[in-house]
């Protein structure tokens, strides 16, 4: 049997104007072996919070980045907040499409949240936990194919 060493890769999704948020749960991410994806959140750090999507150049690659990262993560950690969020719904909705697992961190109802490969988690503590045992299956999942 062959021990999996690479860290699964989570995409996190937030709205923008929380990028802080999703910065302080990619640190808790890797403190527990996880690969945090959110480019998306250290622009906005650098950007102090302002929209920096101010031309059509950022935009595209603005849109390449959270491509690229969303079809590498294996799990997607949505942090939801009441009546925030729009470009992080479209992630939610498209990480299901592709049949990958969301951890919805609750904050905002909607009926995405009930669909099948989502777990709702009351906070971030539930979150990590529920992504461990996500984890745990794709180790499984892949030590069985080798």
């Amino acid at each position: 049997m062959t021990t999996v060493t690479s860290a699964v890769e989570v995409y996190i999704a937030a709205p923008f104007c929380k990028y802080q948020d999703a910065l302080d749960a990619a640190a808790k991410l890797r403190a527990d072996s996880f690969a945090p994806l959110c480019t998306w959140a250290t622009d906005g750090a650098r950007a102090k919070g302002k929209e920096c999507f101010d031309n059509a150049k950022a935009i595209q690659t603005a849109i390449r980045v959270n491509d690229a990262e969303l079809g590498r993560a294996r799990i997607l950690l949505a942090l939801t907040y009441p009546d925030l969020g729009g470009e992080m719904f479209a992630e939610i909705r498209l990480h299901l499409y592709l049949r990958k697992p969301v951890i919805w961190v609750k904050g905002r109802s909607i009926l995405s949240m009930h669909r099948p490969m989502v777990t709702v988690v009351e906070n971030l503590q539930e979150a990590l936990v529920a992504m461990r045992t996500v984890r745990n299956c794709l180790n499984l999942s892949v030590e069985e194919n080798e």
